[in-house]
């Protein structure tokens, strides 16, 4: 009745990329669902390395080893986590180096965007600049860059096949 027939090429790259972009789906879900426990990870493995290589500091509120230097640098690291990962289901789903560029300097312009409205926000004092730097950063741990891209290239798609 029904046979097993080996599938083309075509078909098991396809497969593969489509096992592979729900592996990465699920990475993606899992680490935002696990947000403060990596970035416990984080902060508990800077603390270790930090007294493997250094004397604890008595002044540690002036060095650079402050909770709050160390917080910053799990919210950093945890962005770039969870952008690398929207990076390469991007570049996984549409397997065009143009668009992983593009991709990519979109979160690096947010990046760059967010760090520069933080720095100018805390230096002015104006918490109208800290709550549009926030809105930004919202957008780097948010998947909206793959749900605003996929269907937009999708449109971008048939406009063009409607078109000739």
């Amino acid at each position: 009745m029904f046979q097993n027939k080996p599938l083309k090429l075509n078909q098991q790259r396809s497969k593969k990329r489509w096992a592979i972009l729900s592996g990465l789906v699920s990475i993606l879900i899992l680490v935002g669902l696990y947000e403060t426990p990596i970035k416990e990870s984080v902060i508990i493995g800077f603390s270790n390395t930090h007294n493997l290589f250094l004397e604890p500091d008595p002044n540690i509120h002036h060095s650079l080893y402050s909770l709050k230097n160390v917080d910053r640098l799990a919210n950093l690291l945890y962005r770039i986590l969870y952008s690398g990962v929207c990076m390469l289901i991007i570049h996984t789903y549409f397997l065009k180096p143009q668009l992983s560029k593009l991709a990519f300097l979109f979160y690096f312009f947010l990046y760059a965007s967010t760090l520069t409205l933080y720095f100018v926000a805390e230096q002015l004092q104006m918490s109208s600049l800290h709550i549009v730097a926030f809105r930004l950063d919202s957008l780097l741990i948010s998947p909206m860059p793959i749900v605003i891209l996929i269907p937009a290239r999708y449109i971008m798609y048939l406009s063009k096949s409607n078109a000739t």
